[in-house]
């Protein structure tokens, strides 16, 4: 199976899994902006931007170098469990450490829900360690059936308590807890890891290279963190809570693309790790960042526009002031998702170093602005210093694999791109319905058309399968 296809496949099987299941949860926006308060959603959101960050330290980022490890070795089952026992042994005592570092934390300063705060760090890393390792292993089937589940159980349980029991916004933690040790447990018994996992394989020689690889990734990570979320911490030290479940709303829509992109990330960074070393990669590489780069940018302005139709059903009155940040951060989140396809290349080159400083610059950038502007612009400050974080990260990266690897970017599309965003940005803040409803049908017509080399193959495929199935 060609490489283009073997992407297309492991997309389609993770998508069936995640697409059809991030519906439901998409669903809950309307749930939490509607039941709970901006202030008590504001809090929990503010604990889990601190968990995000904690898991960092908590994981040491090791499950990324079980995924590069095992999948490097897939026809070496001893180097295989070496890994994955080495990993699990990395994970289990920083589970301890971290444990009581927590404890004397909580014993100084109160942590709001501290419970609910330990057990999510301890099922999100067990989560994360075994889904990376079925990432690794190809099982992409059984990490695209986790994910279904791991999102319908965090439904049910935020309705059963948010809806039904009235529990309040405690609910979405004690669903998070639910949920990742509902989907650890499901890998738990399909991979059957008590087999993967021996006492007797773990390897200080393994632990010093996975850590090697993994360790520098954490300084990115916490800088995707400052780029991402610090946002949050801010702008409840200088404007409060009640601001920050604004920003919250404003960010569940970017999620609705996040979504969409990380179905096609995850298989690219696996084809990536795989074809690293073929004589025609750059040829690939190139091809595939430019395909991605016009689909993404396509379906990015698409939910630009459905969200200026729609925003009064998804979010409400209440939570009105979100409507313009959201332009703002979806247009940053299409460029961070262009800055992951080529920090999956850098992955891919194992130069995790390069993926590090690059974010660390964008995350300084992200502090700088949101300090220096947020008394005076307010809430504005947290997305404009998104944007531009963004912005920056992606020159850099796209520097530094120039460098290794043969780079042609399409100028005439960057300007139909730009033209056609300057339109949709229009549409948007005019906030008329049938000015939004032509532009979305101008937008479509040139999506596919400059999509079609993609598009069309695919629609070949769906009509002579249907056809093979009438005959049949």
């Amino acid at each position: 199976m060609s490489r283009e296809k073997n992407l297309v496949k492991n997309t389609a099987i993770l998508a069936i899994g995640q697409l059809s299941s991030k519906v439901f949860t998409f669903l809950l926006l309307p749930v939490y902006t509607s039941l709970l308060a901006p202030d008590d959603f504001g809090t929990i959101d503010a604990l889990q931007t601190v968990i995000s960050l904690a898991l960092y330290f908590v994981t040491l980022q090791i499950e990324n170098a079980v995924f590069r490890f095992v999948i490097e070795n897939r026809t070496n089952q001893e180097d295989q469990i070496g890994y994955i026992a080495s990993a699990g042994a990395v994970l289990l005592v920083m589970a301890g450490i971290s444990t009581i570092i927590f404890g004397i934390i909580q014993a100084i300063y109160e942590i709001p829900y501290f419970a609910l705060v330990m057990l999510a760090l301890w099922t999100q890393s067990a989560y994360l360690f075994v889904s990376n390792l079925a990432r690794g292993l190809g099982r992409n089937a059984d990490y695209s059936i986790a994910s279904f589940i791991v999102t319908v159980s965090s439904l049910a349980v935020n309705i059963a308590l948010i809806v039904g029991l009235k529990v309040g916004a405690a609910s979405i933690l004690i669903a998070l807890v639910v949920s990742n040790f509902i989907g650890f447990s499901y890998f738990l018994c399909r991979l059957r890891i008590w087999k993967l996992v021996k006492l007797s394989a773990v390897s200080s020689n393994k632990i010093q290279e996975m850590l090697r690889y993994s360790l520098p990734l954490i300084p990115n990570a916490i800088s995707w963190w400052i780029a991402n979320t610090s946002d949050r911490l801010i702008i409840i030290c200088f404007l409060g809570t009640a601001f920050n479940g604004i920003y919250a709303a404003a960010n569940k829509i970017p999620t609705i693309y996040t979504t969409i992109f990380t179905v096609f990330n995850t298989a690219w960074t696996e084809s990536v790790s795989l074809a690293i070393n073929d004589s025609d990669r750059d040829e690939y590489i190139n091809s595939m960042l430019n395909n991605g780069f016009k689909l993404f940018s396509f379906i990015n302005m698409g939910i630009i526009v459905c969200v200026s139709l729609s925003f009064q059903w998804l979010i409400g009155k209440q939570y009105e002031e979100a409507y313009n940040h959201i332009f703002i951060l979806l247009v940053a989140i299409f460029i961070n998702s262009m800055c992951s396809l080529l920090g999956g290349v850098l992955g891919g080159l194992k130069d995790t170093k390069v993926i590090g400083w690059t974010t660390v610059v964008g995350a300084i950038v992200n502090a700088l602005i949101n300090f220096a502007l947020i008394q005076s612009i307010g809430l504005y400050a947290a997305s404009i210093s998104t944007l531009a974080s963004y912005l920056i990260i992606y020159v850099f990266r796209m520097n530094a694999v120039k460098k290794v690897v043969s780079m042609r970017i399409s100028t005439r599309y960057l300007g139909q791109c730009a033209a056609m965003l300057l339109l949709v940005g229009v549409g948007y803040f005019r906030r008329n319905i049938l000015v939004n409803v032509v532009i979305l049908a101008v937008l479509v017509v040139w999506g596919v058309y400059q999509n079609r080399t993609i598009l069309l193959p695919l629609l070949n495929s769906l009509k002579t399968k249907a056809i093979r199935n009438v005959k049949e």
